[in-house]
Order: structure tokens, then C-alpha cells, then sequence
């Protein structure tokens, strides 16, 4: 039996050596497509001209809109921990955003998993609401009036609860009457009224635990001082034992509007990518649809009426886009701006959703964000710091009013509370009013002080 040819063996392994190559450059040409394409929809998928250089076949986006990290979408301004004993003992943090955030960390599962179980709520009275508040639980402050099924699905990693509705700022897992479980309490924003669930929360073992891990630290709420001296304030105002010393903050405004360039990096991340124009205090760009510039950072944004295609569509698995998905599609494209704003300095403010309301004259909603430096809110004359008007399944208007901050390494002195719950009691000797710290522009600078609504 006679052998192969030698120079045939070569020239075979040749043709297989060919052809492991030609497979490796195709493999390594399909990575790198696959991570373009993923980086092209990290941010708003399917919009504007982005749309146009891979389709739309691409549904990710929409899921990941409701698996977003819940630090970006739900920030406490206070929060605290009632710990077991009498009289009342209690930790609390405020006015720290990083302290505030990291104890809202510890607690989050059990408020996920709360809000998933929470059978139908029950009206209960202020009484019993501040009863519930002196039983071992934390207490949530949230920046800003979330939908209650936002937050569910935010905290739930897409799950919603149909039992819970309304929007809500203030709410609290306690220890049930029992102290077998722990019961969900919240203030309902849109009628006032507070509510009470029983969820699936076990006290005994880790929840009880983790509350274990504090301290009083002195802080308690108004209705828990003497009346005499806080009777002006509202209940739930968090006095703590130490002065409060808000940093120092200025404005910033790194991007140069008066450079073509600087625009034209803006109107990139806004989806646009035409050529603009320049009228007396602002730059235009027409593409359909119509993009305003002004050099002070206001951005302002109006949808053709009978446009061809939604520059900015509310993208869902399901076909009909949640309020939840048009919340986050409109955060995502305010932080597009801002971050392009703001450069290279990394700013101080974050922004954080403020409200949402019905439209009154069409189905849709108006959604308003504000910014916080340090959990503290930032009053802005125009009232907030982005305007979204979503109806039929898209963005159709907006306006941004684009800030950076940046820290001074100073601190701000204010009144402690005592003080200020005094100055209100003259002003309204009969009522009581909510008091917290807000930061308000001065030309450059940003102070804090007291407010009261």
C-alpha cells in the first residue's frame, strides 16, 4: 500500500489552516459587530438615527428600562431606623445622600419584597400611621412623588403589584401588631390618606437583625418633641441632634455654546444631527421635528405634529408603553443632556424624578424631574429641571434646563430647627408646615436654606 503523496499532505493542511482562518476573521467580525451594536443601545434604543443603522428589530431596551439600578431611580432625602425598646429610640440620616443611600441598600430587599407581596391597603388614620412609625421598622423619606407602580416595578425588577396605586413619598415597613410579620405603611400623594398592607416580610430573624445594626442616634421626628416648641412643623420633620451643615456649591457652565462643536455634541446626544442656525438667544435645528439651544443651558424640544417617525418612541415588550417606561426613556435622555453639558467635571447634582401628572386634555402624562446635590433639592426658577410631555406612545415635548454643580470644599451655615420651627410659628401661629433644606441659585452661587411648604 503505497503512502500519499508528501506534497499533497501539505498542500491539504494548507487548505484546512485557510480555513480556520477565514472562521477565526468571521467569529472576531461578529464580535465586534455584536459590541458595537450593544453600545450603540446603551441609551435610548431605537431612537432617531440610530434607529436607521440597525432597525428595530432589537427589544432589549425595553426590558432593561425596567431592571434599571434602583439607586438611579429611587433616592430616600431621609430616612429612619426605630429600633426595639421604649421610650422611642431611633437612628435616622438626612441631608447625605451617600449615608442615606447606603442605609437605604441594607433595607432594600425587604422593601422589594414587600411591595411584591402587599395584599390590598387599608385606609388608616395620622394617628395610627405615627403609631406605626414608633414600632420597630424603617422609615423612607423619597425625594420626589413616585408612582407606586414605578416603584414596584423599579424595586421588583419588573414585577408590579396591581393592590398598590397612587403616587407615594413617605412610607414604612414596621413590625405587624402581632410582631410575626411586618406590615407596609405609605401616604398616598394624590388623596392625602395614609394606607396600611400586610405583606410576606418575616420580623423575626434577618429583618429584625438588620435593624439590630443601629444605633439611636438621637434624631427623632417633630411630633415626638416637645409641642410647645415644634408644634409649627409637621410631624414627620427629622430633628436630629447635631446642626446640619449643607455644602457649599457653585454653577458651572463647562460647555461653550458659542463653539459648533460643543452644539453639535449636544444635538448628537439629543438624536439630532442636522445643521443649526442661530436666531437672537438661541440655535435652531430642523429636522421635522424642532430643537432649540439657548447659551444658558435650556433645551427645548417640539415634535413634528404629523411626523413621519417618533424621533423619541416609548419602546415596550408589550406594545403599549407603561408610565414606568415612558419615567425612565425621559430620565435617560435629560442625564444624555447633561451629562454632555457638564464634560469632563463631574457634577454634584443628580437629577431625580420630582412628579408625574395626568395631561389635562389628552391621555398622557407630564413628567418632571428636578436636581438634589447631597440629597437636597435644588429650586430652579423655571420650578424644575426637565419637562417631559409623553402622549401616544411617545416623547412630543420637552425642556431641559441643563445646570452643573460643582462642591467649593465649604459648608453653609444654617438655622438649626429649633430656631426655624420658631420663626414659623410667628409667620403661622395655627398651622404647621413641612420644613426641609433646599438649595436656590444666586446668579454662580447655590445656597441652602430653610423652606417651608
Amino acid at each position: 500500500m503505497t503512502s500519499e503523496n508528501p506534497q499533497k499532505q501539505t498542500r491539504r493542511r494548507r487548505a484546512v489552516e485557510w480555513l480556520k482562518d477565514i472562521l477565526i476573521v468571521l467569529l472576531a467580525c461578529s464580535a465586534v459587530y455584536l459590541t458595537v451594536r450593544s453600545q450603540f443601545y446603551t441609551g435610548l434604543s431605537q431612537s432617531g438615527w440610530l434607529a436607521q443603522l440597525f432597525g428595530p428589530e432589537d427589544s432589549g431596551e425595553a426590558d432593561r428600562i425596567l431592571r434599571v439600578d434602583v439607586a438611579e431611580a429611587v433616592q430616600p432625602a431621609r430616612l429612619s431606623v426605630c429600633l426595639e425598646g421604649e421610650p422611642v429610640k431611633r437612628y435616622g440620616a438626612q441631608y447625605d445622600a451617600a449615608q442615606t443611600q447606603q442605609d437605604f441598600n441594607a433595607f432594600r430587599d425587604f422593601f422589594q419584597e414587600a411591595l411584591a407581596t402587599a395584599q390590598p391597603p387599608k385606609a388608616v388614620s395620622d394617628l395610627q400611621w405615627r403609631k406605626a412609625l414608633q414600632r420597630p421598622g424603617i422609615y423612607l423619606d423619597l425625594l420626589g412623588k413616585v408612582p407606586m407602580s414605578a416603584l414596584c416595578q423599579w424595586m421588583g425588577e419588573g414585577e408590579g403589584n396591581p393592590n398598590l396605586s397612587g403616587q407615594v413619598r413617605c412610607l414604612a415597613l414596621v413590625r405587624s401588631g402581632d410582631g410575626a410579620a411586618a406590615d407596609l405603611y405609605y401616604k398616598n400623594e394624590e388623596d392625602g390618606l395614609y394606607y396600611a398592607c400586610a405583606t410576606s416580610v418575616a420580623y423575626e430573624g434577618y429583618f429584625a437583625r438588620a435593624l439590630a445594626q443601629y444605633a439611636d442616634n438621637g434624631v427623632r421626628f417633630a411630633y415626638e418633641l416637645e409641642e410647645e416648641y415644634y408644634r409649627a412643623l409637621d410631624g414627620e420633620v427629622m430633628v436630629g441632634q447635631e446642626a446640619v451643615r449643607p455644602k457649599g456649591c457653585q454653577r458651572t457652565a463647562p460647555l461653550n455654546m458659542a463653539d459648533s462643536s460643543s452644539r453639535a455634541a449636544l444635538e448628537k446626544a439629543l438624536s439630532f444631527r442636522g445643521t443649526d442656525y442661530q436666531v437672537p438667544g438661541e440655535w435652531v435645528v430642523r429636522e421635522e421635528d424642532t430643537l432649540r439651544l439657548s447659551q444658558d443651558g435650556t433645551v427645548t424640544f417640539e415634535a413634528e405634529e404629523n411626523g413621519k417617525t417618533a424621533r423619541y418612541p416609548i419602546e415596550s415588550p408589550e406594545g403599549v408603553p407603561s408610565l414606568t417606561q415612558s419615567i425612565e426613556t425621559a430620565r435617560r435622555l435629560a442625564a444624555r443632556g447633561v451629562d454632555v453639558w457638564c464634560g469632563s467635571v463631574e457634577s454634584a447634582g443628580r437629577l431625580y424624578l420630582d412628579q408625574v401628572l395626568p395631561l389635562e386634555e389628552e391621555t398622557g402624562w407630564e413628567i418632571l424631574f428636578q436636581y438634589s446635590i447631597d440629597g437636597i433639592p435644588v429650586r430652579l426658577q423655571k420650578g424644575y429641571a426637565a419637562r417631559f410631555v409623553v402622549k401616544e406612545g411617545q416623547i412630543a415635548a420637552y425642556e431641559l434646563v441643563l445646570r452643573c454643580y460643582e462642591e467649593t470644599g465649604e459648608t453653609t451655615l444654617v438655622l438649626r430647627e429649633l430656631q426655624a420651627a420658631a420663626a414659623l410659628r410667628a409667620l403661622n401661629p395655627n398651622g404647621r408646615m413641612e420644613l426641609s433644606l433646599c438649595y436656590e441659585e444666586e446668579g454662580n452661587e447655590v445656597k441652602a436654606g430653610w423652606v417651608a411648604g
